[in-house]
């Protein structure tokens, strides 16, 4: 097999090897007959590409807010543990934010809360661009994830928004703001007497 210009050099020494290796093996019949190495090689980087695009495609929908079918959080689960793991952080704020949006007790509310929910991924990717003691491929991963993050979160208020749930609700609370105040409502929910003591105590 001429093998000479095929390839990068790199890749034409890697198979002039095999190829010598493979010669070796039939001389001693005594070897197990095992595949020919190129042929070895060429299925692992295949399965390598494939894992690579199968990885791409999930990140992708990930980053574009979209929900993993279960096969692909279990294919993530073994072929890519920290992916995996990402995924499932997102997906548990998503159930969290959507919990957030049955409280609602207007439109009103539910653009309050997603706008204060966006303001905290804002104020958290600042903070992470600002700090020089991170690593700038460290800065990169989290980053990412925050926009993993946020666009689960967007996907998750445009699918409250499609149901009847929020058609039903009125437009504004039927309570004055500062009574919602006092109960906790659009303030983090911490009561306004509990942020007096909080200013007092400082």
């Amino acid at each position: 097999m001429n093998i000479a210009g095929v390839g990068t050099p790199a890749a034409q020494v890697r198979m002039k090897y095999l190829g010598l290796k493979w010669q070796e093996r039939k001389k001693n019949p005594s070897q197990p007959k095992d595949e020919h190495p190129l042929l070895a090689e060429l299925k692992r980087e295949s399965a390598e590409q494939r894992r690579s695009q199968k990885l791409t495609a999930i990140r992708t929908k990930l980053m574009t807010g979209r929900r993993l079918l279960p096969e692909e959080m279990a294919w993530l689960r073994k072929n890519a543990p920290e992916e995996h793991a990402k995924a499932e952080q997102t997906e548990r704020e998503r159930a969290l934010y959507k919990q957030e949006l049955m409280l609602c007790r207007s439109k009103e509310d539910a653009e309050n809360l997603r706008r204060r929910k966006l303001m905290e991924f804002s104020a958290e990717a600042k903070a992470i661009a600002d700090n020089p003691n991170i690593p700038l491929e460290k800065k990169q991963e989290k980053l990412e994830m925050i926009v993993m993050r946020r666009a689960g979160i967007l996907a998750e208020h445009a699918d409250f928004r499609n149901t009847a749930n929020y058609t039903l609700l009125p437009e504004k609370s039927d309570k004055p703001k500062d009574v919602r105040d006092e109960a906790g409502e659009n303030s983090g929910g911490r009561p306004r007497a509990h942020r007096r003591f909080l200013r007092r105590s400082h």
